[in-house]
């Protein structure tokens, strides 16, 4: 996002704790060692900024007491609290004001769109660290007739004999997913982690015009309610079912852009920083 942020006259510095500024804005930790840095940025920045991807203000099996009490503690500390859900904003706003801002897409960067998907015998595709595949595993064993799935991951942890490997690359991602028909992301919905997910996972496929079978957590439904091409598992009895529903939705990703580009998110977190 720097380059986005420049372009708008920012001036924008990357780790140095060396120097005065307007506004700090934190990524991400939640530990003791974040909360005594994010004080130490307080002496040197008019104002700092939390921004957290992840819901750390309750139980799930992805946080410990330590995370939970300093994400807490965290918000409590800085002047706001940037998240990347609209459902991680309604914990956050308990502790100090929000900015939901989504995780932006560089559609510069993810530009091989799809022009032609084989619905007839699609190559589905999944992306994501090897240890979140607990619910993909689930899904593809009651699905026989899931004949090729691509894996872009940081390693492989599925053997199945109709999986294709790779490994993921900043350089290589959008390629990959190129070379998908439909993407395929379930997730339980039972899992307060999830819920709070933020729509990223199904917005790099969905920008290239790829489109998703997902379950429907709150990300993913502001996702649908702008790209026609998603159906969701908690809407269908099979895949089958879902090839025939997207067959006959749309692909366009103008409205897309208008919302999760870097240039417009960009814009919109500086607009809502000077105006604190």
């Amino acid at each position: 996002m720097i380059p986005y942020y420049r372009k708008l006259g920012i001036d924008v510095h990357l780790n140095n704790p060396f120097i005065k500024y307007d506004i700090s804005i934190y990524y991400r930790g939640m530990s003791k060692n974040s909360y005594y840095f994010i004080n130490y940025l307080k002496t040197i920045s008019a104002k700092v900024y939390w921004d957290t991807v992840v819901n750390y203000y309750v139980d799930h099996q992805f946080c410990n007491n330590e995370q939970r009490y300093y994400a807490r503690k965290i918000s409590e500390t800085v002047d706001g609290v940037i998240v990347s859900s609209d459902y991680l904003k309604q914990y956050a706003r308990k502790y100090n004001k929000t900015y939901y801002m989504p995780d932006p897409i560089n559609f510069s960067h993810f530009r091989y769109f799809k022009n032609g998907i084989n619905y007839t015998d699609p190559v589905f595709g999944w992306s994501g660290q090897s240890n979140k595949m607990n619910e993909l595993n689930e899904l593809i064993s009651h699905q026989n007739n899931l004949k090729k799935l691509i894996i872009i991951s940081n390693k492989h942890s599925l053997e199945k004999q109709n999986i294709i490997y790779y490994k993921w690359r900043y350089e290589t991602f959008p390629y990959l997913i190129s070379l998908c028909d439909i993407g395929l992301f379930p997730r339980n919905t039972n899992d307060i982690y999830n819920l709070g997910h933020s729509s990223f996972k199904i917005l790099v496929y969905a920008a290239q015009g790829i489109p998703i079978i997902a379950n429907k957590i709150p990300s993913y439904s502001e996702v649908y309610s702008l790209y026609d091409s998603i159906c969701f598992i908690e809407d269908i009895q099979t895949l089958e079912d879902a090839i025939v529903f997207l067959k006959t939705q749309s692909r366009n990703i103008e409205v897309l852009k208008k919302t999760f580009s870097c240039e417009v998110c960009a814009e919109k977190l500086i607009n809502f920083l000077i105006r604190q």
